[in-house]
C-alpha cells in the first residue's frame, strides 16, 4: 500500500518551488514573478503554514515584488545604527538589522 504524503509537506515543497521560480524570473519577467509570489502566499494561507523568514525578508510587504539587489531595489547600509535599508521600487523601505541589540 502506498504511503500518503502529508498535505503540509506538499505545501512546503510547493512554496519552496514557487519562491525559487519567482527569484529566478524576477529580472526577466517581474509580473510573472509577482504572480508566483501571490500564489505562494495563497498556498501558505490555505494550509496555515508560515513563510520562512528568508522568504518574508525578500518580499515587499506593500507591492509583493521580490527584493533582489539587481532588480528595482536600492540597498544602503547604515553603519552607525547597525541595519541595512532595502528600498523597493514602490517606495516602501525595509530595515534589516545585522547587529545584535543590547
Amino acid at each position: 500500500m502506498a504511503r500518503k504524503i502529508p498535505r503540509d509537506d506538499v505545501a512546503l515543497q510547493r512554496i519552496d518551488i514557487l519562491y525559487r521560480l519567482a527569484r529566478d524570473s524576477a529580472v526577466r519577467e517581474p509580473d510573472l514573478s509577482a504572480s508566483y509570489i501571490r500564489l505562494m502566499k495563497r498556498i501558505s494561507t490555505k494550509y496555515r503554514r508560515r513563510l520562512d523568514g528568508e522568504i518574508k525578508r525578500n518580499i515587499c510587504a506593500s507591492c509583493g515584488r521580490i527584493l533582489l539587489p539587481n532588480t528595482a531595489t536600492a540597498v544602503r547600509i547604515s553603519g552607525s545604527n547597525g541595519y541595512i535599508i532595502v528600498r523597493c521600487g514602490c517606495g516602501k523601505e525595509r530595515h534589516i538589522f545585522y547587529k545584535r541589540r543590547s
